[in-house]
This record gives structure tokens, sequence and C-alpha cells, in this order.
């Protein structure tokens, strides 16, 4: 997968985890998404990282939403 293809990706990750949370600020779910794709900044395959960051990004939201 190449940089741009990742990129769309994450962004489409950004925006279907913001429908999916709208009590949350948008730029919120992009620093949490941010955030975990961040922590595989080293991988070098790169073609299972967006699905990786969603699930980060889900726990990462789940933790700042109020029980």
């Amino acid at each position: 997968m190449g940089r741009t293809s990742e990129e769309a990706r994450i962004a489409q990750l950004i925006q279907r985890l913001a429908d999916a949370h709208p009590e949350v600020p948008q730029d919120q779910v992009a620093a949490a998404v941010h955030e975990a794709l961040d922590s595989f900044g080293a991988a070098s395959v790169r073609d299972y990282i967006p699905l990786l960051v969603e699930r980060r990004a889900r726990q990462l939201l789940g933790e700042q939403l109020p029980n």
C-alpha cells in the first residue's frame, strides 16, 4: 500500500469515527487517530496499519468518553 492510499484510508477512518461518536469533537477524533498512527510509525509492513490504527483509536476514544 502506498502512502497516498494509507493517507486516504486514515482520512476515511477519521470521518467514520467522527460519525460514530458525534459527541466527540472531530479534532479530538483526529488526534486519537494520529496518536494511534504514530505508534506504528516504524512498521515496515504497512498493509494492516489502518485496521490497527482504527482499533487503537476506538480504544483511546472509549477511554475518553464518560461512562
